[in-house]
């Protein structure tokens, strides 16, 4: 058996990836890799990294194109299954009502053998004179196999956000939604609420509406309920990118409704309305990667729908630290067990503090024995376990050696952290660290505080920021530590064009903002052309959220432009970040949001001079200016560009300044030495 796609062009394939897929599960063909690729012209090409072969056919309009590719590639016992055409292409009065940006036309020709479970109707041949829209004609084959394919999806939303991706391009998305939702068509739509969040946060947002209203059709969820508002001001918040006081007034109403749920002795259903007030609450576009945020400008009104919810309460109090076989697995306490975070490099300078105290850490990374650990986006299922609907999975041995250690270190304050606090024993120290993304998540919100002995921020407006979004009783378990810097490793002589160089480390990110670098770098080069800028790190990943591709799209772009054109380099990743610092004479940090910005201490205590931009989304508590020196604070890249060049001017006074300041300001007491007291519960 085989089947065989003709196409116009081989690009057009890329469009069709979807309808594809479904059509060809629809008749013999169980996958795309089991489907011949050909083109009606001389064009040969690839698609899905396969080779697409020429029929090389005169072509004289869709129908008769068509017909000879049928020809061409059928066998005794195949047909024309489907053929997407342009309307421009058909005579006047027979044009079907197609979109109008649809240039190309598809016709697939399958085998003539059907599985049995495929309806009679479908298998009659389809004339090319009834060809219609593609969705009407995805609606008619796709339907009998719908529900499996929304299984599949289902699975790759849970399992590879990146798979799923490759599906969800172009338009074809709402076609399969709609698919699904005619009447007639069997499958389980499961736990849409927390797919149509997965969506409406991921920059998804017309196939989360589409998903509400598959929902809506088939029963799942009625008319104006409250779920389908939930996505819908996912949706309308992260395309204004801010909230308003009805997204407000909706997270209160949420969370009654999810304790009413928990009142009514249905768990399940509490905790994913919980999950959807999470997902409302700590949107990415409100507080990752925006300029503010209202757990910052207004912490106690908008987290007030947390403070008040039985389903937190519950979570909060989960006890985990027997095991559930009531097994001994630990053999006594431990020492100290460090959990490395979701962001391990972060840790590394705090592990070897520890081991030098002689506490001899066991690291250990949640994520690395389950995936789901990882991160800090809301995650319905972990929601799940700690609300006692679902047991602790057996595959978290890291959890056994946390229930056996005399004090535990967690590194971040994201999925992994309220497990372990909530298994640390009795008797454990428990020193829970947070940076700042982690500071405007919601795992920071289910983490028992109480449990915690102490609460390790690393600036002092950071304080500020976690009292006002937890509270002020926990202020007498606040500790400031800065970060670890290895000064003296970043000491090196600086090289020659030194004085005429700027570095940005870390800078492929959103929330870095390295257009500002680059503008700061433009105004500089219009008063000597001699300025360049360094980009230290790897370059931007790649990534199917929609603002983030936006913005390295504009990077890119802005960097094409003359005036900054061949004066920057982008180093890629490196392991020699003091090696590339001494060619930089000033460094920058431009960023959205910082807790203390470790690159720029590490470039001052290689003798660079600091430019900070005054973060945005802290400036509130002013942390720039309380972090650092507020003389290196600007908030303009005009100001930036004033500070470089009045520095300039005495580059050897202000490389001396910084470096001081870093051994002797900043770090006047070994932060190593802090680390350890705490850990072992030593009086500050």
């Amino acid at each position: 058996m085989r089947t065989v796609v003709v196409v116009a062009r081989p690009q057009d394939l890329d469009a069709h990836r979807l309808p594809l897929e479904i059509l060809t599960t629809v008749g013999p063909a169980a996958r795309l890799g089991d489907v011949e690729l050909r083109t009606t012209t001389t064009a040969s090409g690839s698609a899905f990294g396969r080779e697409v072969r020429p029929l090389g056919l005169a072509t004289g309009g869709v129908r008769r194109t068509v017909q000879r590719a049928a020809s061409a590639v059928r066998g005794d016992r195949s047909r024309v299954l489907a053929a997407f055409a342009d309307p421009a292409e058909f005579p006047p009065g027979e044009r079907p009502a197609s979109r109008p940006e649809r240039t190309h036309y598809l016709a697939l020709v399958a085998d003539a053998e059907w599985p049995e479970d495929v309806a009679p109707a479908n298998r009659a041949p389809l004339e090319v004179e009834g060809v219609a829209t593609a969705g009407q004609r995805l609606r008619e084959l796709a339907s009998s196999r719908a529900g499996g394919r929304w299984k599949t999806l289902r699975g790759w939303i849970r399992r590879s956000p990146a798979r799923l991706d490759e599906v969800l391009d172009g338009d074809e998305w709402p076609l399969l939604l709609d698919a699904l939702g005619r009447d007639g068509v069997s499958f389980d739509l499961g736990d849409w609420r927390a797919d149509a969040a997965w969506l409406a946060t991921h920059e998804r947002r017309d196939a989360a509406l589409g998903l509400c209203e598959v929902a809506r059709r088939t029963g799942a969820v009625g008319v104006g309920s409250i779920e389908h508002r939930v996505v819908e001001e996912l949706v309308r918040v992260a395309r204004a990118g801010a909230a308003d006081t009805g997204t407000e007034a909706l997270a209160h109403e949420l969370s009654a409704a999810a304790d009413t749920a928990l009142d009514d002795g249905d768990a399940a259903h509490a905790v994913r309305l919980f999950a959807l007030l999470l997902h409302l609450l700590f949107q990415r576009d409100l507080h990752v990667v925006s300029e503010s945020s209202p757990l910052v400008e207004r912490p106690d009104a908008w987290t007030a729908p947390l403070r008040t919810s039985a389903v937190r309460r519950r979570i909060i109090a989960a006890d985990l630290r027997a095991r559930p076989d009531a097994a001994d697995a630990t053999g006594g306490a431990q020492g100290l067990v460090f959990l490395a975070g979701s962001y391990p490099r972060f840790g590394v300078p705090v592990v070897r503090a520890l081991t030098a105290a002689g506490l001899d850490p066991h690291v250990v990374d949640p994520g690395d024995e389950d995936a789901a650990l990882r991160g800090i986006s809301v995650d319905e299922g972990l929601l799940r376990v700690l609300a006692g609907v679902d047991p602790v999975p057996d595959s978290w041995p890291w959890l056994d050696a946390v229930r056996g250690a005399a004090a535990v270190f967690v590194e971040w304050a994201d999925r992994a952290a309220p497990f372990a606090v909530a298994a640390a024993s009795t008797d454990a120290r428990v020193v829970l660290r947070v940076h700042s993304v982690d500071l405007l998540s919601a795992w920071l919100h289910l983490v028992d505080v109480d449990r915690v002995d102490e609460l390790v921020v690393v600036s002092d407006a950071m304080v500020d920021v976690v009292v006002g979004v937890l509270g002020a009783d926990v202020r007498p378990k606040v500790r400031v530590v800065p970060n670890v810097v290895a000064a003296d490793q970043m000491a090196r002589p600086k090289l020659p064009g030194a004085e005429r160089t700027l570095a940005m480390v870390g800078w492929a990110q959103t929330v870095k903002d390295p257009l500002w670098a680059v503008e700061v770098l433009a105004l500089l080069r219009a008063e000597d052309p001699a300025w360049r800028l360094l980009l230290v790190g790897a370059d931007f990943p790649r990534t199917r959220v929609e603002s983030d591709a936006r913005y390295a799209l504009a990077v890119r772009r802005r960097l094409l432009r003359p005036d900054v054109r061949d004066a920057v380099e982008l180093t890629g990743w490196t392991s020699d970040v003091a090696g590339v610092l001494a060619r930089a004479g000033y460094v920058l940090s431009t960023s959205r949001r910082e807790s203390a910005s470790l690159a720029v201490v590490e470039g001052m205590a290689s003798g660079a001079v600091p430019v900070v931009r005054d973060w945005p989304v802290y400036a509130r508590v002013d942390a720039a200016r309380r972090a650092l020196d507020a003389r290196w604070v600007v908030s303009t890249p005009a100001e930036a560009a004033a500070r470089v060049l009045a520095a300039s001017q005495r580059l050897e006074e202000e490389s001396r300044a910084a470096r001081e300041w870093v051994a002797s300001q900043a770090y006047a007491e070994d932060p190593a030495d802090r680390y350890a007291r705490l850990v072992r519960g030593e009086a500050e």
